[in-house]
C-alpha cells in the first residue's frame, strides 16, 4: 500500500519552492477553532464526519463527477469534455427529472460549469436553461419557501469563496454562513437537511491511508503520462484523500462526530450522497461505486431540535 508521505516534496516541485521550506510547509498545515468559527458551529451544532473520502484521488471534476452520477466516465482531469456538457453517463439530475423530483442547481461560479451540465441529457434535454439557476435565485427561493426537493449549489471557483488556496478561508466561511442562515430562516427549514461537502481535499497532507479495492463506477480506465515518460492506469479503485463533510438539519444529532458506519460495511464518501437519495425516493442505484457506498440514512433520527438562527462572524 503507498504510504502518506511526499505533501511536502510534491509542493515544492509542483509550485517550484526551492528551497523556500516555510512555504512548502504549509500543505501540512492546520486551522484552529479559533480561525475557523464558522466551521467550528457547525461542528458543534451538527454531525461532523471524520472518515468521509472522496471519489478519486485527483482533482475537483472527476470527484464532482461521482458525486453527481457515481462514475467520471474514466475521466483523471479537468479535460476538455467538462467543458462542454460532453459527459454520457446518467446523473441524478437526469434520474430525479425521470421520477418527476423537482430539482435546480443554483450555480456561483467562474470557472467552471456548473456541475449538472457536465451532461449530455442536462444540455440536450434543455435543462440547463430551465433548472440551472444564479445564485441570487437560491437565496430569493430559500426565503420565499420555494427551494426544489433537491437543491445544488456550486460556490464560485477558484478565487475567493470557494476555499481553494490562496483564497482567504474567511470569505469561503462567509459563503457557507450565508447558505446556513438563508436555509434556516427559510418557511422549509423544518424539512430539510443540507450536506456541506468538498469535491477533494486541495493537495493538503493526510495522514489517512484512502480504502483501496473499492469497485469503480464502471469499467473504464485513466492513463496518465508522467513527467519521466513512464505511463501509469487507474482503474478508479481507491478512494481519495478525506474531505469535511456535515449534516445539517433539525433532525440530526448536536456535536456528533461519526467515524466509519457501525451499521454498514465500508466508508462513507461522496457517493454516499447518491446511496442516500436513492434510498429516499426509491431510485435506481447508479453505478456498482453507489451500491457499495454506505448510505447516512441512519444519521436522520426523528426528533426534532431547535437549532441556530445564525453562525459566528467569520475570523
Amino acid at each position: 500500500m503507498p504510504g502518506m508521505q511526499g505533501f511536502v516534496t510534491e509542493q515544492i516541485v509542483s509550485y517550484g519552492l526551492g528551497s523556500d521550506l516555510s512555504r512548502a510547509a504549509e500543505v501540512i498545515n492546520y486551522y484552529t477553532p479559533e480561525h475557523v468559527p464558522v466551521f467550528n458551529a457547525m461542528a458543534e451544532n451538527f454531525v461532523l464526519f471524520d472518515r468521509w473520502f472522496a471519489s478519486v484521488p485527483g482533482p475537483t471534476n472527476p470527484n464532482r463527477a461521482y458525486l453527481t452520477s457515481g462514475t467520471s466516465h474514466g475521466h483523471g482531469q479537468n479535460d476538455h469534455d467538462f467543458d462542454v456538457s460532453n459527459l454520457p453517463q446518467v446523473s441524478i439530475f437526469e434520474q430525479l427529472s425521470a421520477a418527476g423530483i423537482s430539482w435546480i442547481n443554483y450555480s456561483n461560479t467562474t470557472g467552471f460549469l456548473p456541475d449538472s451540465l457536465f451532461y449530455q441529457w442536462t444540455a440536450n434535454s434543455g435543462k440547463g436553461t430551465t433548472n440551472v439557476k444564479p445564485i441570487d435565485q437560491f437565496f430569493n427561493d430559500a426565503k420565499a419557501g420555494t427551494l426544489p426537493q433537491f437543491t445544488w449549489i456550486n460556490p464560485e471557483c477558484c478565487s475567493y469563496m470557494s476555499f481553494h488556496p490562496p483564497s482567504p478561508i474567511n470569505m469561503g466561511e462567509g459563503f457557507i454562513k450565508s447558505i446556513y442562515e438563508a436555509l434556516r430562516s427559510s418557511p422549509q427549514w423544518n424539512e430539510t437537511l443540507f450536506i456541506l461537502t468538498f469535491d477533494e481535499h486541495g493537495g493538503f497532507a493526510d495522514h489517512v491511508s484512502p480504502p483501496e479495492n473499492v469497485p469503480a463506477g464502471d469499467n473504464l480506465t485513466y492513463t496518465e503520462t508522467a513527467k519521466d515518460g513512464q505511463e501509469a492506469t487507474f482503474h478508479f479503485d481507491r478512494l481519495g484523500i478525506r474531505v469535511p463533510t456535515i449534516l445539517m438539519s433539525p433532525w440530526v444529532g448536536k456535536g456528533l462526530v461519526q467515524n466509519s458506519p457501525t451499521d454498514q460495511p465500508n466508508e462513507f464518501t461522496h457517493t454516499s450522497i447518491l446511496k442516500y437519495v436513492a434510498e429516499l425516493w426509491n431510485l435506481d442505484i447508479l453505478t456498482p461505486r453507489v451500491d457499495w457506498s454506505p448510505s447516512f440514512r441512519g444519521l436522520i433520527t426523528n426528533n426534532f431540535r431547535e437549532t441556530p438562527e445564525k453562525l459566528p462572524e467569520p475570523a
